[in-house]
């Protein structure tokens, strides 16, 4: 079974109902980097998303939604793929053609959908990574030794 979503995304887009990924984005109107989900060009605002009825009546996962207010997913990440799977579940499941609950509702859709074709977005890093080191650069040799080695 195909699902199909109420919003105008071509089935073959890369972000379709079968593909949400998150990020971190902000717009002109509210310039704080924050949580959303992708569905082809559409973001679902998951800060605003966490202040509606909506989550805290049909999310089945419980956990401190102020990791959704945060400018990186590390702190959301850090709950786990269970809490994180369940929030993306719970996104699609709003997202369905026939789940009336955003699709209906022209205030809540309103908040919690952003049109980048008609609001300008930005995207920003989603995840802060500290202290990373690159350890393959120590065990390779350099090209300019190999190419020496065949000069010769």
């Amino acid at each position: 079974m195909v699902l199909k979503t109420w919003l105008d995304v071509p089935e073959e887009h890369d972000f379709s109902i079968e593909n949400l990924p998150f990020g971190i984005f902000s717009t002109a109107a509210n310039t704080h980097a924050r949580p959303g989900i992708a569905i082809g060009r559409f973001i679902v605002d998951l800060d605003a998303l966490a202040e509606t009825e909506a989550f805290s009546m049909y999310c089945t996962c419980q956990f401190p939604h102020s990791v959704l207010k945060q400018s990186t997913l590390n702190e959301f990440a850090a709950l786990g793929r269970e809490t994180v799977n369940a929030v993306r579940i719970f996104v699609k499941y709003l997202l369905v053609e026939m789940t009336p609950i955003l699709r209906d509702d022209k205030v809540l859709r309103e908040n919690c959908i952003v049109d980048t074709e008609a609001v300008r977005v930005e995207m920003h890093l989603p995840m802060q990574i500290g202290d990373f080191t690159d350890f393959l650069n120590s065990r390779t040799v350099r090209p300019p030794s190999i190419a020496r080695r065949y000069l010769k």
